[in-house]
């Protein structure tokens, strides 16, 4: 039986290519520490987190919802506990987090340009959204998961699911429009 690196051997229900399933979904994860205002080794950190749960848990999978969507539970519900431990550390200012890319960059066009800065501005903004509303808006709008799946999720009523979203939305038109941005 093949060994995993820290010495155990996977259990038998274990799906015969782990490596695989952690690089389907290793930057949807990091994704979702991103737009949840996580930086560096907190990225990191908390993604191992998340799949060492993934791993230690596959064995209760039950297969009423896509594996994916059982991944962004952990991962959601990961994600909300490890923000809660690092309130007490102090953050960086979100200006000094916003990346530049170089003039001599091939993507020197001024629209392209333009359009990467804006797309970085929208999702530092998303990253100061309450954590639930920035998981949700990463969730549904960069990776494509539909209400359903969000429900499933974050273990809440779709209808509720639809009015997180609507005030992410109404919040992230406020912070856009103080930045300059029309939404």
């Amino acid at each position: 039986m093949e060994q995993i690196p820290n010495g155990t051997t996977p259990p038998p229900e274990m799906p015969p290519d782990f490596a695989s399933l952690l690089r389907q979904y290793e930057r949807r994860v990091t994704g979702l520490c991103q737009a949840m205002g996580l930086a560096g080794a907190d990225i990191d950190e908390a993604a191992a987190d998340v799949f060492s749960q993934v791993y230690e848990s596959f064995g209760s999978f039950d297969h009423r919802s896509a594996i994916g969507t059982w991944i962004y539970t952990i991962a959601f519900r990961t994600i909300l506990r490890y923000r809660q431990k690092l309130r007490r550390r102090p953050t960086q200012s979100l200006d000094r987090e916003l990346k530049v890319l170089p003039a001599d960059s091939a993507l020197a066009h001024p629209q392209e340009l333009e359009r990467r800065e804006q797309n970085e501005i929208i999702w530092h903004a998303v990253a100061r959204l309450p954590p639930e509303q920035a998981l949700a808006v990463q969730m549904h709008y960069r990776d494509g998961l539909s209400m359903n799946d969000l429900a499933i999720i974050m273990g809440r009523p779709i209808g509720t699911v639809k009015t997180i979203l609507l005030r992410a939305r109404h919040r992230l038109s406020e912070m856009l429009i103080a930045k300059g941005i029309e939404p």
